[in-house]
């Protein structure tokens, strides 16, 4: 099972996207912040 983005003006597919767990989903959120966090520590240096 996938989730789609479809363009609604043209009715093109843009990306299809498998769907995730929310545990998955949890995980990747975790792993974005503290990307985030890292980058701002040394972009705010």
């Amino acid at each position: 099972m996938s989730f789609q983005t479809i363009n609604p003006a043209t009715g093109e597919l843009l990306v299809e996207v498998p769907m995730q767990s929310d545990d998955e989903v949890f995980a990747a959120l975790q792993r974005a912040d503290e990307r985030y966090r890292v980058a701002d520590s040394v972009v705010g240096s």
